[in-house]
């Protein structure tokens, strides 16, 4: 599924989702600014091949940043809140606007939100 955003700020994004693919484990990132890209490539396992490539006014950098895995630290963080500490970097109100957009995504797609009858 393909979705493209507009959002109030003139900004444009679009995401690519797919439980099948021809390529095994491609995940990444692509943000454009007025001087340049960043391009990451698998975010989501830092511990296997992964690359931060930076282009500012024609000049591109890359890198690896180490890293743990993601679920290393959202262990970490449930662990933390379990125990009564205030782990989320993510506020509430954040993951009720990500729901309401898959929600949206969903809806444009001819299809039904997740938990309603069709």
């Amino acid at each position: 599924m393909t979705a493209d955003f507009r959002f109030p700020s003139g900004v444009v994004g679009r995401i690519n989702a797919s439980m099948w693919s021809r390529s095994l484990l491609r995940i990444g990132l692509r943000v454009e600014g007025e001087r340049g890209t960043m391009k990451v490539l698998n975010h989501v396992l830092p511990q296997a091949f992964h690359r931060v490539t930076v282009t500012v006014d024609g000049v591109t950098r890359r890198e690896r940043i180490p890293g743990e895995p993601t679920y290393v630290r959202q262990l970490r963080a449930f662990a933390s809140a379990v125990s009564g500490a205030d782990t989320n970097l993510t506020p509430p109100e954040d993951s009720v606007v990500t729901m309401e957009l898959i929600d949206d995504v969903y809806r444009a797609a001819g299809l039904h939100p997740r938990g309603t009858v069709g």
